[in-house]
Order: structure tokens, then C-alpha cells, then sequence
């Protein structure tokens, strides 16, 4: 999913011969069959508990999508040591090992694949039963892109985000928009403070408003 903003749009009517609009609007923003779930946790504690999770309901097959390529890198080492068979996908990585990686996964010669978004654009995955948002996307329309790797062909899926307090708005942007409410799962190694629902979060006073009142009073 790609978004024009106003001015690009304007240019491009602006420099296009008889331009034609087309607006296409999906009928689902999320996967139905992908169960999605959130898991709070203390930043230190990150890749602790996404071991564990990949641990728990034999978990050993899954995508693990990360926002730069410095912790990619580094989680596949974390993963590896903790007995696990990981390799990574990222820009830094040439065209033929990012496909030799990416083979060794399809064929289960590895369990673990951690991917950037750039990387991963049209990664055609059969029977992928788990994706985690080890760092929440930026954006919150590649977190849709990302969860579309599991629950393909009408078959079940589990995306699992692992967020810590500073996720908070990332958060609230992807719940606006797969408009649903998203379960918190709770688990032994997660944090006590969960994030805040994105209708609390919505209303809860803002630093400013904050300031007026007290002037005010």
C-alpha cells in the first residue's frame, strides 16, 4: 500500500494528458484468518521474550520483520546462539544471498528468517504459521504488508507484535488503521504496564492541554 500525498497527486494531474483517476479501496485491511496480537515488554528484555515466544506452542518456523539492517544482524546472532537457525534478509546483503537465505527458509534448512521491509517486498511464502513484529513498522501500512506473509490461501495465521512504551503511537496508528482493537496477550515476561488502548490513549490529555488548564485555574 502506497500513499500520494496532495501535492504529488497535483503534479501528476498537472503533467499527465487526460489523467485518469483510480482509486482502489480493499475490502479487508487486515487478513481475516490472521489471529494479531500484542505482547508488552521492557526494551531490555526484547529478544529474551521473542525467544521464548518462538519457543512456546513449537513456535520453530517464523518471520521476524525488524526496521533496520544493523538489527537484523544482530538478532539473527541472538537467535543463533539460543539454539535457533536464523538467517537474515536485508539491503546490505547481495541479491543472490538474500535469495539463497531466503530458500534455505522455504525448505526449513533454517527456522528463523529476519527481514527489513525493503527486503522482504514480494516474499511468496507457503504455510508460514507466525510473523513478529520484533520493531512495530513506522508506517503503519507496512505492518499490513508484513502480517500478509502468514494466513495466505485461506489458511490460519499468527501475527505477534512485541512492543515496548516508546511504540505507543505506532501502535494506536496501525489499531486506526486495521480498525480493530487489537488483544493484549499477557505473559510471564512481559511488562506490567501494557500499551494503553488507542480510545484511552485518544483521550487522555496532552502536555499542553495539561498546561492550559492549570493556567486557566
Amino acid at each position: 500500500l502506497h500513499r500520494v500525498d496532495r501535492r504529488q497527486r497535483q503534479m501528476c494531474i498537472r503533467d499527465s494528458h487526460e489523467p485518469v483517476e483510480i482509486t482502489v479501496t480493499p475490502n479487508e485491511i487486515a487478513p481475516s484468518k490472521v489471529k494479531q496480537w500484542l505482547v508488552s515488554v521492557e526494551k531490555k528484555r526484547k529478544t529474551e521474550l521473542l525467544i521464548e515466544l518462538i519457543k512456546e506452542e513449537k513456535r520453530r518456523r517464523a518471520l521476524v520483520f525488524v526496521n533496520t539492517k544493523k538489527n537484523a544482524d544482530r538478532l539473527v546472532k541472538d537467535l543463533s546462539a539460543s539454539g535457533n537457525l536464523a538467517c537474515a534478509i536485508h539491503g546490505d546483503k547481495s541479491q543472490a544471498v538474500r535469495q539463497r537465505n531466503l530458500q534455505a527458509f522455504k525448505t526449513k534448512t533454517i527456522n528463523i528468517l529476519v527481514a527489513t521491509d525493503l527486503a522482504s517486498r514480494g516474499l511468496d511464502i507457503g504455510k508460514l504459521p507466525v510473523v513478529f513484529n520484533f520493531d512495530l513498522p513506522r508506517i503503519a501500512e507496512d505492518y499490513v504488508h508484513r502480517i500478509g506473509r502468514t494466513g495466505r490461501a485461506g489458511k490460519p495465521g499468527t501475527a505477534m507484535m512485541i512492543c515496548v512504551s516508546k511504540d505507543e503511537k505506532n501502535f494506536a496508528d496501525i489499531e486506526r488503521l486495521v480498525k480493530a482493537e487489537i488483544p493484549r496477550m499477557k505473559h510471564r515476561m512481559g511488562s506490567e504496564e501494557t500499551i494503553p488502548k488507542t480510545k484511552d490513549l485518544e483521550n487522555k490529555p496532552t502536555q499542553k492541554s495539561t498546561r492550559a488548564s492549570r493556567s486557566s485555574g
